[in-house]
């Protein structure tokens, strides 16, 4: 969805993998997009080590279902948007232009990209 909006996008595979291609490409992040739940290492802790390698990244949470603990320790987090799963793609876009601060026209012309 995102890359169909014109976002490029850096997949990983899970933790350990993200914490490989974020050491490789620092520079080009700005958003982190993590599941809250994920085996090895929840989204929360994965993002505070993302972001001791690049202070200030951005970062969107999802979820299908999620842990009371970690829903607590989210919503201590001033800036921690969540996305609750399932969402579409009208959703998604202005979830993560919310997140990175995008203008409202931009908002809307990326909400406005057809599927």
């Amino acid at each position: 969805m995102l890359e169909l909006a014109g976002y490029q996008v850096l997949e990983s595979t899970g933790p350990s993998d993200a914490l490989k291609v974020m050491a490789e490409r620092a520079a080009d992040v700005r958003l982190i997009l993590s599941d809250l739940v994920m085996p090895g290492m929840n989204g929360l802790d994965l993002a505070h080590r993302l972001q001791q390698l690049q202070p200030g990244l951005r970062t969107l949470f999802m979820s299908g279902h999620v842990d009371r603990d970690l829903v607590q320790r989210l919503s201590g987090r001033a800036a921690a948007p969540f996305l609750r799963k399932p969402f579409t793609m009208e959703t998604l876009l202005a979830r993560v232009a919310d997140a990175m601060e995008i203008s409202p026209t931009l908002r809307t012309l990326a909400s406005s990209c057809p599927v």
